[in-house]
């Protein structure tokens, strides 16, 4: 009894924190393209070529975050942030897991993309422009974490309802 209750706790637990995950990734989607604004104002042609193709994966991870905050904030009328929820909330769970899963898949793809670009880029004529890898890292840090999140409540739920029948047959 204790562990279901363990349980079911870790899974209202790790409902919220799957919301809160996707609200810091959406602020942080809407500030993406601030990192580089140097490049655009004071860049060379080559930079501003490169800041101008960024808006494809800023397109992908804006997009891609989008989807993931509008099914995390789902959850909550699901009941998947209850302790007990029902068979079709973890159908939804599981369909936020996959489809988080490829828009993650995605997004990481074309930020490994950019970021080898800009890592083999001369930032030497800006003097202002701090060369930093960060925006790449935190784009990956946080589609990773939402992804893992994702799929940890969707096995939480399923357990949940196995663990709550299994219960009830007792």
């Amino acid at each position: 009894m204790k562990r279901i209750d363990f349980s079911k706790n870790l899974q209202v637990i790790v409902s919220y924190s799957l919301i809160v995950a996707t609200i810091v990734m959406l602020i942080f989607a809407l500030g993406f393209m601030t990192s580089f604004y140097e490049l655009f104002v004071n860049g060379s042609s080559e930079m501003y070529e490169f800041f101008k193709d960024l808006q494809i994966l800023n397109n992908a991870i804006f997009q891609a975050t989008i989807i993931c905050v509008i099914m995390a904030l789902m959850l909550i009328p699901f009941d998947v942030t209850k302790k007990r929820v029902g068979i079709f909330s973890s159908i939804y769970t599981l369909i936020v897991a996959v489809v988080t899963f490829f828009n993650t898949q995605n997004v990481l793809r074309v930020n490994k993309y950019f970021a080898d670009i800009h890592r083999g880029m001369d930032f030497s004529e800006l003097t202002t422009y701090p060369e930093s890898m960060f925006p790449f890292t935190f784009t990956k840090i946080i589609f990773i974490t939402v992804t893992v999140l994702a799929g940890l409540t969707a096995v939480l739920t399923f357990f949940n309802i196995k663990a709550h029948s299994d219960e009830e047959s007792e």
